[in-house]
């Protein structure tokens, strides 16, 4: 039998993993960073109280004037 045909199992394993990332994009919603100490997946900036990843920070500065 294998693992994950197991329902209750199943349940218990994703129950550990995490549903809120520490750093999103407030406009695309893109991951930066899952957790406090670990590796930024994408490089981002605080604009105007809210978090931006790179590549939104571009785009609407270039496109705000």
């Amino acid at each position: 039998m294998k693992v994950f045909e197991i329902k209750e199992l199943r349940k218990e394993i994703f129950s550990y993993l995490r549903t809120k990332p520490y750093v999103s994009c407030a406009c695309c919603k893109v991951v930066c960073q899952w957790d406090k100490l670990g590796t930024v997946r994408r490089p981002s900036a605080l604009r105007y109280g809210s978090t931006q990843c790179n590549e939104c920070f571009q785009y609407i500065d270039t496109y705000e004037y």
